[in-house]
């Protein structure tokens, strides 16, 4: 015979447990001590990595379709990381962008372009409610030369690419 008051305690135990899981805060670029997983010099504080999935979810993803290696980057292969600092203040203001580990200068105003352009809507989207946030943003430049014989070696064939764009933020319509 099935004990129900027992099972209801089970079925709740999973539903916390589940529930604790599903909240617990990851980041793709900072570990749970608030560290920069490149760099662990750099963190963050408590309420920046409060907000660090959100931030990742939006920013992101719209870095990596906008940012492009500059002529002269590309020309003579220049290849770094450049780590930004972002601050942004309540309802986007309060914003401010300078780089705290250059690389190639072309490199550096590649990275640059970008913060200058972004727009104040997605500067609102990250920014929380009260305080003001500092993230710390690496991004890399990488030319893969070797890319086609390692994909040659590997598939037994000639492999053409296409590297998709990351799929962008949508705000939800309600």
């Amino acid at each position: 015979m099935i004990n129900l008051p027992i099972m209801k305690k089970i079925a709740l135990l999973l539903l916390m447990i589940l529930n604790i899981a599903a909240s617990a805060q990851t980041s793709k670029l900072y570990d749970k001590k608030r560290r920069l997983l490149i760099d662990k010099s750099y963190t963050i504080d408590e309420l920046t990595y409060s907000n660090i999935q959100t931030i990742e979810k939006i920013l992101l993803p719209k870095m990596y379709n906008s940012i492009k290696y500059t002529a002269i980057s590309a020309e003579n292969e220049f290849e770094g990381t450049v780590i930004v600092q972002l601050s942004v203040g309540a309802q986007g203001q309060d914003y401010e962008v300078k780089i705290v580990k250059p690389a190639e200068e072309e490199l550096n105003k590649a990275v640059l372009k970008f913060f200058n352009g972004l727009q104040e809507y997605p500067r609102r989207q990250i920014s929380p409610a009260k305080g003001k946030i500092t993230v710390y943003i690496p991004i890399t430049f990488e030319i893969s030369k070797d890319n086609y014989i390692k994909l040659l070696n590997k598939n037994k064939s000639l492999t053409i690419q296409l590297i998709p764009r990351a799929p962008e933020y949508q705000e939800p319509v309600y």
